[in-house]
């Protein structure tokens, strides 16, 4: 995952969070691949349905990001948090488990 600070900095914000900030029920929880991120988040009207339909889920596991830097899901994360800015989201980014022909495989998981 990211670094160690930023890390326990998520969980200590979330372990300071009273009950009642933290998500209601029912908890909505989407899994989504988004194999090659990095290209797919130039084309605008891809990047609008994706929010839409990302906004609608309290934690999301996200599969492929194949993103080099963070830079790309800070982006999605700051466009997905300004859409309901009373539940804003966070994420944690996986290293790259496995290289094969210079792809890197990653995980990320969204979460409010």
């Amino acid at each position: 995952m990211q670094t160690r600070s930023k890390t326990a900095a998520a969980r200590n914000r979330l372990a300071s969070k009273s009950e009642s900030e933290l998500a209601e029920p029912p908890l909505r929880i989407g899994c989504f691949n988004l194999n090659k991120f990095g290209k797919m988040r130039r084309n605008s009207d891809v990047t609008s349905v994706l929010l839409d339909v990302l906004k609608r889920y309290d934690l999301l596991l996200i599969m492929e990001p194949r993103t080099t830097t963070e830079t790309n899901i800070d982006r999605l994360i700051q466009r997905l948090s300004k859409i309901d800015e009373s539940s804003p989201f966070d994420y944690e980014l996986s290293e790259a488990p496995c290289r094969m022909h210079g792809l890197k495989e990653q995980y990320c998981f969204f979460y409010r």
